[in-house]
């Protein structure tokens, strides 16, 4: 089975869940939607950020490939 990879259309979880110190990452629950791919040495992904909160509230950010991961894989 080929493993797949993070495009466009692609719903991710960010990556690593644990800080550099050990705690637990404020934002490793966010689901996102891949909405946008930057060419480049990092391979950046705008994502679409689904914060969880009763609003229905949304965050946009770039991040590299290496700190996204696809959330089927969790």
């Amino acid at each position: 089975m080929q493993k797949k990879e993070i495009q466009l259309g692609s719903l991710v979880v960010w990556n690593p869940i644990l800080t550099q110190n050990g705690n637990r990452n404020p934002w490793s629950g966010w689901v996102g939607l891949v909405i946008r791919e930057i060419p480049g040495t990092d391979e950046t992904k705008v994502v679409s950020w689904h914060v969880g909160s009763e609003d229905g509230k949304t965050v946009v950010t770039s991040n590299a490939k290496r700190d996204l991961r696809l959330a089927y894989e969790i």
